[in-house]
């Protein structure tokens, strides 16, 4: 049976995954990369999740500043968004 993440574990988790990929986040789908980080994810949570959900995590970690710039290597947090708010709204759906 697998173990449900929490949600810091799971945005640990996402990060780790994008940051060990050559492509930006737009980029990423429908590539061998982004097949990668959906299967280690999905191999880990409790509830089953789809592609388009962990391209919507990423896409929110994105928007809150968590995901490092490819082309410059800084994270830069957006201040006119919660840094979890929509992780956690589509975590919320897929319960």
């Amino acid at each position: 049976m697998k173990s449900k993440l929490s949600y810091s574990q799971l945005e640990s988790l996402l990060i780790r995954l994008y940051a060990e990929q050559d492509l930006t986040q737009e980029h990423l789908p429908y590539t061998k990369q982004f097949e990668v980080i959906y299967d280690q994810v999905s191999d880990r949570v409790a509830t089953p999740i789809d592609r388009c959900g962990v391209n919507e995590m990423l896409l929110a970690l994105r928007k809150a500043g968590k995901l490092n710039n490819k082309e410059t290597g800084k994270v830069t947090a957006r201040k006119d968004k919660p840094a979890n708010g929509g992780l956690l709204k589509i975590l919320e759906n897929k319960s």
